[in-house]
């Protein structure tokens, strides 16, 4: 089977497998249930979905409120395990707390050493 670099990043260069990374820097629970985002999240799965099936190697959730881990827990269960297992949410990487830096250092393992976080 298709491998990435060491580390487990990089997406599988070369493979046709994609990581995203979606960052919720900002985001309010208010906007998060808006039709429009509601509305665009089902678009953009469908997209992947359709278009991209069996593709995705990993969705890193990254800058995550601190209440989207309570949303994702109820969401999760709905998911398929394939893709349950391709999700991973990480907190604030853009601070300067301990935290923030152990998020930038996680991100750094999963998306492969050469990527600048």
């Amino acid at each position: 089977p298709p491998r990435g670099p060491p580390g487990g990043g990089g997406g599988g260069r070369g493979t046709g497998l994609m990581t995203s990374v979606v960052d919720l820097q900002g985001l309010r629970v208010t906007s998060a249930l808006s039709s429009s985002a509601v509305s665009f999240l089902r678009s953009l799965v469908g997209t992947l979905s359709m278009h991209y099936p069996g593709r995705s190697h990993l969705t890193v959730v990254v800058n995550a409120p601190s209440w989207f881990g309570r949303v994702y827990d109820v969401v999760k269960p709905l998911l398929r395990q394939s893709t349950r297992e391709k999700v991973r949410v990480v907190g604030d990487v853009r601070g300067k707390s301990r935290a923030a830096e152990r998020n930038r250092a996680r991100l750094r393992e999963m998306l492969g050493d050469g990527v600048d976080v």
